[in-house]
């Protein structure tokens, strides 16, 4: 089953495309495909609607188009129109310039790889979009380079297929001139940089709190509760008055003494 990172784009009207591209994606049966959607909070990058990294064919930043074939009113290298909508750069330089921002944002980290910017069409099939156009400049061979139906919608082959020939032969940018080869470590990286989570840090009083209340809570527990006396003991109190650390020593102090060479758990 392939690995999904982030939630389902949002259930609402401009994203049931993208949601049912993702749910088809999200269930087809591939160990080595890992999928992230709506990428929008990473800091100095525009929205991404779909990255791929499939450890078999690379990785591709998709810029995804939901619409039907008739709501197109035009397409070209560099400009498109879909009726309803104004007038936009192509999906395929959409998703360039996203890529080129996502490295400048992992660059600095040393652990960028090689990224394809690839568009998407995932109500499309080819050989419609094919027969659509009088320009054959944006069909057969330039259409080999996008996403369709029959790719995403099919099964994991055709997948793989057509991202591994994508990979050679991009729409927009150079190609690379190497095999893609999955490296762990570089995933690892990739995935901590789109997945930011933060900590509190301890302070300089929370240890010195912490200390205090091992250096009192081992002599009173001691004299509370003694093992195997039958007594039972309930400790109440506010977050940070000691509950854990008082259960924590009764434990130690246990497994210190040996009871008789019982577990103390």
């Amino acid at each position: 089953m392939a690995h999904r990172h982030t939630p389902y784009p949002r259930n609402e009207p401009g994203h049931i495309g993208e949601l049912q591209l993702a749910k088809q994606l999200s269930t087809l049966p591939d160990d080595h495909l890992h999928v992230w959607f709506s990428v929008n909070a990473v800091p100095s990058v525009p929205d991404i609607d779909l990255i791929i990294w499939h450890e078999r064919a690379g990785v591709f930043v998709i810029e995804v188009k939901a619409v039907f074939l008739d709501e197109i009113e035009y397409f070209g290298w560099n400009r498109c129109k879909i009726s309803g909508r104004a007038e936009d750069l192509g999906p395929q330089q959409q998703a360039h310039n996203a890529v080129h921002f996502l490295k400048n944002y992992l660059e600095p980290t040393g652990e960028a790889p090689w990224i394809t910017s690839v568009a998407c069409w995932p109500k499309i099939r080819r050989v419609e979009w094919n027969a659509r156009w009088d320009d054959d400049r944006v069909c057969g061979e330039y259409s080999e380079s996008m996403l369709f139906l029959d790719d995403v919608c099919a099964d994991s082959t055709a997948l793989l297929e057509r991202l591994k020939r994508i990979w050679y032969n991009p729409s927009i940018g150079r190609h690379p001139t190497f095999t893609f080869r999955h490296d762990s470590n570089q995933f690892e990286a990739f995935q901590r940089s789109l997945d930011v989570k933060a900590c509190p840090k301890a302070t300089v009083n929370d240890y010195e709190r912490l200390r205090t209340l091992e250096g009192k809570i081992r002599q009173e527990v001691i004299k509370e509760v003694l093992p195997y006396s039958g007594s039972h003991v309930i400790y109440i109190g506010r977050p940070g008055t000691g509950k854990t650390f008082r259960l924590l020593q009764l434990a130690i102090y246990g497994s210190e003494q040996e009871f008789d060479g019982r577990p103390v758990l």
